[in-house]
């Protein structure tokens, strides 16, 4: 969806090989992870990444009404959200290997 919200707000530079690359690999792995390693440890870091990414939606939805701009402050924390996520994600990823 975001790739959706980068073309409507016609932000293409956004849209790069790494983008298209992951958006395109992640149903894959995702149904590979959920068929064949299902547990707890693949739950986690899905709906980590599910709620990360509403809240991705809903300010991309948000910035895409002009009059909303202003009241958009939280752009910020969306970004560390993600860090958060991908270091949570990492070190629970580390514990289920190990």
């Amino acid at each position: 969806m975001d790739t959706f919200f980068f073309i409507l707000r016609k932000n293409n530079h956004q849209i790069t090989v790494l983008h298209v690359y992951h958006h395109a690999t992640m149903f894959n792995i995702w149904w590979f992870v959920m068929n064949w390693v299902p547990c707890g440890h693949s739950y986690f870091s899905a709906t980590l990444n599910s709620f990360i990414h509403v809240l991705m939606y809903s300010y991309y939805g948000l910035s895409s009404v002009r009059s909303m701009r202003p009241y958009l402050w939280w752009k910020k924390y969306i970004t560390q959200g993600q860090l958060v996520q991908f270091v949570l994600t990492i070190i629970q990823t580390s514990c289920g290997v190990i």
